[in-house]
């Protein structure tokens, strides 16, 4: 029973580790199941892949013998779907699950790169606008390639949160308990988290090489070979409480951080102690795309259009002989707005290098 887009692929993977497929008397697979890990579809078109493989393991019959493979990605991590895999594990006729254990691997990181790629990092003061609500509509994780950002490891790599699949009567079935972990960091260098990094591991269990882990290399990971790998990113979690402020999480080596890790269905949540992670600290509003804060970080960006935005208000008015304010803009995919306060500052006859902000 493949579980996920890319679990008929783990299926050549268990032969090649040895898996005895005729023994195990392998009857088939579902249909791939697209939506399963909230990718994309409704939660009802989700529902209806799950009624979909329970109606498999109903017509499989009794006597039949399955193997349950699933994929060892990152974007696997999550509780409907893991859940669903410990289902069919402790149906009857369940003989192995593939790969047997999901680990979340974390380790907290120091990188204005990384922080930048999800909060304003030189102040709220954008262009003259105070965008200072920005950073409370940024969510709380966002995929990374860590190899790509300058970063500092501020403790080793550490267990978050594990599961045996293999064993789901030993796991716990449906117990909360299941989901959730406490843990202490060992701290080895002192700083701020601007976030924390976290990957699917499968470890040994999947290749002995460590090549179907998604640790990256400044973590003892493998080495990158052919370019980003698509499958293989990680994820940086970011604590609640704007970066620079009161609230930032520093550490220091000799002070263990306590966190807590919750597998929810967007993925792991972490909290700071032993305060149950928060899923609605992610706001309701849909998410700002990834690459609202890199070009809002871009100072030099800014600043290039704000100047020609400016010149091509002025000169429109001139030529027009009309005044500033009789200039119509059309500002097309407007992103973050920014563009188009600019130029209405210009139209108003305003300009960024005045020094006072806008309020927009």
């Amino acid at each position: 029973v493949c579980v996920g887009d890319f679990s008929p692929w783990m299926v050549s993977a268990m032969a090649a580790a040895g898996t005895p497929l005729r023994t195990l008397g392998f009857v088939g697979c579902t249909a791939a199941m697209p939506a399963l890990w909230g990718l994309s579809g409704s939660k009802q078109e989700r529902i209806q892949h799950f009624a979909d493989a329970a109606a498999f393991l109903s017509s499989a019959g009794p006597e039949a013998a399955f193997a349950v493979a699933w994929e060892p990605f990152p974007f696997s991590l999550s509780r409907t779907g893991l859940q669903t895999v410990l289902d069919l594990a402790s149906a009857p006729g369940a003989q192995q699950v593939f790969p047997p254990v999901a680990r979340v691997r974390a380790v907290l990181v120091e990188s204005e790169e990384v922080r930048g790629m999800n909060y304003l990092v030189h102040g709220t003061s954008i262009s003259g606008f105070d965008l200072a609500g920005f950073n409370d509509l940024s969510p709380t994780r966002r995929a990374v390639w860590l190899p790509d950002l300058p970063h500092r490891l501020l403790s080793q790599p550490f267990t978050a949160w594990e599961l045996q699949l293999s064993d789901p009567q030993g796991a716990g079935g449906q117990d909360a308990s299941l989901w959730a972990r406490q843990c202490n960091v060992p701290v080895v260098e002192a700083g701020t988290v601007d976030a924390i990094v976290y990957w699917l591991d499968t470890g040994d269990e999947v290749d002995s090489s460590g090549g179907w882990t998604c640790c990256p290399p400044s973590c003892g990971g493998p080495s990158v070979r052919d370019g980003k790998d698509l499958h293989r990113w990680q994820t940086a979690f970011f604590l609640r409480g704007s970066p620079g402020s009161d609230q930032a999480v520093r550490v220091a080596p000799g002070e263990p951080l306590q966190l807590r890790c919750t597998v929810a269905d967007q993925g792991p949540d972490f909290a700071l102690g032993d305060r149950p992670a928060d899923a609605g600290d992610t706001p309701a509003l849909p998410p700002l795309l990834d690459y609202h804060a890199p070009m809002l970080n871009d100072t030099a960006r800014n600043a290039a259009y704000d100047k020609a935005i400016t010149r091509a208000v002025q000169a429109a008015s001139r030529d027009r002989r009309q005044p500033p304010g009789g200039v119509r803009v059309l500002d097309i995919g407007s992103g973050t707005g920014l563009l188009g306060m600019m130029a209405a500052r210009a139209a108003a006859g305003g300009s960024s290098e005045g020094g006072e902000d806008t309020e927009g």
